[in-house]
């Protein structure tokens, strides 16, 4: 069933991320969002929408960023279906469904496993210990 709409997170458009929506006993459905944080929901076919019935809803919010550290766009609770606590029915192809997350007083944050260190690049070596280029133009 065609549906498509905005994710919204406290009243702005989230414009980082997929929806996904989840139905007990069938593929899943899932969309990426824009810069006006429309998406529109493919299952089999692009576009084709979710299944009919009641569908568990997901929003992965979550950008990586170099290493393995990654941007959180939207708390980490709706990239779950256990947790994000968002279902809707789809009966009709629905054109401008609205989810409506919120920070609940948070706000977007950027997280790196525990035990991983940040590898060394050019901007986060202490200028001390940079490596310097001691070749001439001809490569020596």
């Amino acid at each position: 069933m065609p549906i498509s709409g905005k994710v919204l997170i406290d009243g702005e458009p989230l414009t980082y991320g997929f929806v996904q929506f989840i139905p007990d006993n069938a593929r899943p459905a899932q969309g990426k969002l824009d810069a006006n944080g429309r998406f529109s929901l493919s299952c089999f076919e692009a576009n084709d929408g979710a299944v009919i019935g009641v569908n568990h809803v997901t929003v992965s919010a979550c950008e990586p960023i170099g290493g393995l550290k990654m941007r959180w766009h939207a708390p980490k609770k709706y990239a779950n279906p256990e947790t994000s606590g968002l279902t809707e029915e789809v009966t009709e192809p629905n054109n401008s469904m609205v989810i409506n997350l919120s920070w609940d007083g948070g706000h977007p944050f950027v997280e790196q496993p525990e035990g991983a260190g940040a590898a060394e690049t050019e901007e986060n070596v202490p200028f001390g210990r940079r490596r310097r280029n001691t070749s001439d133009a001809s490569g020596k």
